[in-house]
């Protein structure tokens, strides 16, 4: 698999992407794509493009007070569900956004999508988020083309639904280094700065299976109470030097790993990612005093204070 690349040997081209012209860049790692202004001006009316599965993205999404324009957010399995989302959903309050997984595709179709709704750049990073080496090139290349990072939000993850009994050694291992070690990874490597700038937020997105234990979930509980202890510890030790840490903890979200691994739910029930994706955003425009640690976000339906 390749991994991120530096800028160095990029290739600048010209595409047509909604009927507006982009100029882009391009390597094995990764694909910027910004707007290339008219001279003229252009009607201000925004196309429909989608946003989130089922929602048209127009006018209504770019507010005319965003607290996070031109901000730089860093999305980590920023490729589908709620990641996509996170990125879609920043993307449309003027963020630059750069969006990282381990399929390029997956995150080019992302920026891709950006563009036709956006005039902010966005970034594409192949990364494997478990790899050090990885991690260091894509925090390097997004910073090297969108500039610091303001924003973080560690949602890479995985699950697997099965009894305690009927896990692997090696799924075990693969979980925690997904959804834990992969949340130390990233963190530590954007830490550094926002340090030295005394400012930046790490949002982690966690999980209700954070908060309790769930029947043949033994492996998945485990790392995300992992990534909630983890989050505690960071938000000590980045809060004086101006940098916030906040914690998700969705319950049920119908994407596509629950999809996959689950057969026991009615997915209409469940959650939508873009519902996360406004959580996030909203955590990532507090600047005032007050500061939240958590989130807990359930289904309606779902046991309260469960």
């Amino acid at each position: 698999m390749r991994t991120s690349q530096t800028l160095s040997a990029a290739v600048l081209g010209l595409d047509k992407v909604g009927g507006r012209q982009y100029k882009t860049t391009r390597d094995d790692g990764a694909c910027r794509r910004w707007l290339e202004r008219p001279s003229t001006t252009t009607s201000t009316s925004a196309s429909s493009t989608t946003i989130f599965e089922g929602e048209p993205m127009t006018n209504k999404h770019a507010s005319a007070e965003r607290p996070l324009r031109d901000k730089v957010a860093l999305i980590t399995g920023g490729g589908r569900g709620i990641g996509r989302a996170i990125a879609l959903r920043f993307a449309a309050e003027g963020a630059k956004v750069a969006v990282a997984a381990r399929t390029l595709a997956e995150v080019q179709a992302v920026a891709d999508e950006i563009v036709r709704f956006s005039e902010a750049p966005a970034l594409a990073i192949q990364a494997d988020v478990t790899s050090q080496k990885d991690v260091h090139k894509m925090v390097v290349m997004a910073e090297s083309d969108l500039g610091p990072i303001d924003v973080l939000v560690n949602n890479a993850g995985a699950a697997i639904f099965k009894p305690l009994m009927e896990t692997t050694v090696e799924e075990w291992d693969r979980l925690m280094s997904v959804n834990l070690k992969a949340t130390f990874l990233c963190s530590k490597a954007v830490l550094k700065g926002m340090m030295e700038r005394r400012r930046g937020r790490i949002i982690i997105v966690a999980s209700s299976a954070g908060k309790k234990g769930y029947m043949g979930q033994s492996a998945y509980c485990a790392a995300k109470h992992g990534q909630v202890g983890f989050s505690k510890v960071l938000a000590l030790e980045a809060q004086k030097y101006g940098v916030r840490v906040n914690v998700i903890c969705p319950g049920g979200v119908d994407t596509r790993l629950v999809r996959e691994g689950r057969d026991d739910v009615d997915l209409s029930r469940y959650m939508r990612p873009e519902e996360i994706a406004e959580i996030a955003v909203f955590l990532a425009k507090q600047e005032g005093i007050a500061s939240i640690d958590e989130i807990t976000v359930r289904r309606t339906e779902a046991q309260p204070w469960g």
